[in-house]
């Protein structure tokens, strides 16, 4: 860590140096005159010395912060405090970074990704909140897999939640690549699949249409065509030709 390498090889004995509970040599000590009569002040060497290591280990930890943490905590006046400053607003980072990446986690959906890239955001936000801390088991992972699938991933949803035994998040992995494949060897998603029964109605009720207006034609044609027109024809024949007006005459010549 930065703060070991600060302190030097004796890291571990001036760790006491960041602890902020430590007991801090005063700063003055009484000297007693020779003949015990009067008592002054003087500098304390033991704290000298103190100072001394206290403020090395205060520069390095204040070149080592990026300017915007070094502005905050440039009030600090020994390495103890800034230390316990920094952790303080790295644990609030912390906290925040983690409430976020569980929020990316509740709303992330596979959408456009394949299985591969949406298992891979999934694992990655699980390893933030491994490195700030939290403890992630592999059946959060599984469970967080499931949840943002798509509907055509339904059927494996299904079959994973209803095992008995734990399902590990390798073995999901490949169910779900086994299974993406398949769907795209069979012409795609479940989307696509809509659309094909969506085109195939359409065209069924296109034909239907087609087919009912010709048989309208088709039974038209006896009350609109020539064949009806000459039946008619052929009826009048009888009463306005002239073999009914020869019958006519013929009757009248033989009474004759």
């Amino acid at each position: 860590m930065a703060c070991n390498r600060a302190l030097g090889d004796q890291g571990g004995a001036n760790a006491r140096l960041l602890d902020i509970d430590q007991v801090v040599p005063s700063l003055n000590v009484e000297v007693t005159s020779d003949d015990g009569k009067t008592k002054s002040k003087a500098p304390n060497l033991e704290f000298s010395a103190w100072y001394a290591k206290d403020q090395q280990v205060f520069s390095y930890l204040l070149s080592s912060l990026p300017r915007e943490m070094a502005i905050q905590v440039a009030t600090c006046h020994t390495a103890a405090e800034l230390w316990n400053t920094v952790q303080g607003m790295l644990a609030s980072h912390t906290r925040a970074r983690t409430v976020n990446v569980r929020i990316a986690l509740a709303n992330l959906q596979e959408g456009n990704s394949n299985i591969t890239e949406y298992a891979g955001k999934i694992r990655f936000l699980c390893d933030e909140l491994v490195a700030s801390g939290k403890k992630v088991d592999e059946e959060d992972v599984v469970s967080h897999i499931l949840a943002g699938l798509d509907e055509e991933f339904d059927p494996v949803v299904s079959a994973m939640c209803s095992r008995v035994e734990p399902v590990t998040v390798p073995e999901l992995y490949w169910q779900l690549l086994s299974f993406e494949t398949r769907m795209n060897l069979r012409g795609g998603s479940s989307q696509s699949y809509a659309n094909a029964a969506s085109r195939g109605r359409s065209n069924k009720h296109n034909n239907s249409s087609n087919g009912g207006g010709g048989g309208d034609r088709g039974r038209n044609f006896p009350r609109q065509g020539g064949g009806g027109s000459g039946g008619d024809r052929g009826r009048n024949f009888p009463r306005q030709g002239g073999g009914g007006g020869g019958g006519d005459r013929g009757r009248g010549n033989f009474n004759k």
